[in-house]
């Protein structure tokens, strides 16, 4: 789930299990009243939920962890060997990497759930040597 996005009919079967096993096991023929909707389910315990875990939401969490790491290593070995493998990449965390038909499965799918984390990226002040001014986003504007 760390690397590959779960396509959605494997969630749906998941969470079918999930709902069968937590609402009176594995019974196709029985039909029984849900107290609770999963969603209520589904919150953490602190909130009144039982903390099961959106599958859905739990694969995008992680998938979005190597955008940060991607962005917040930037002389780990593995980076450079992606980068290195991919076209257009400019070292610069406002882009990711432009995919291309030989692009590996792994990373595919990695930038299309990563956007959201790259928009929580914000420069901080320093010598000026990594922005560039006129394209980067620096002050929440757009160029």
């Amino acid at each position: 789930m760390s690397l590959f996005k779960v396509p959605r009919t494997v969630l749906l079967q998941l969470d079918t299990l999930c709902r069968r096993f937590l609402w009176g096991g594995y019974r196709h023929d029985a039909r029984c009243v849900h107290l609770v909707n999963w969603e209520t389910v589904c919150l953490q315990k602190d909130r009144g939920g039982m903390g099961v875990l959106d599958l859905d939401l739990f694969n995008k969490a992680l998938l979005s962890k190597w955008i940060w790491r991607f962005v917040g290593e930037p002389t780990s070995l593995w980076k450079s060997v992606v980068a290195g493998s991919l076209q257009g990449h400019n070292q610069r965390f406002e882009q990711l990497p432009k995919l291309s038909s030989c692009s590996s499965l792994v990373w595919k799918a990695i930038p299309k759930t990563g956007i959201p984390v790259l928009e929580a990226f914000h420069w901080r002040l320093g010598k000026g040597d990594q922005i560039r001014f006129w394209y980067s986003h620096w002050c929440g504007l757009g160029p």
